[in-house]
């Protein structure tokens, strides 16, 4: 890597790197806690939304 490339010019590299990531550790979850359908998945990946009066 040459030192004098904005560190910028790698960022659409590092953000795939890091979806694909995410993406394999959301497998693993489903697999490992036998997650079936969204609303289970989505609870897992999601804080708690607070409620709206």
């Amino acid at each position: 890597m040459k030192s004098n490339r904005p560190l910028a010019d790698f960022l659409p590299t590092l953000t795939i790197a890091a979806k694909n990531l995410a993406t394999e550790m959301t497998n693993y979850n489903v697999e490992n806690k036998d997650l079936h359908g969204e609303p289970p998945i989505y609870a897992r990946t999601r804080p708690e939304q607070p409620k709206c009066a």
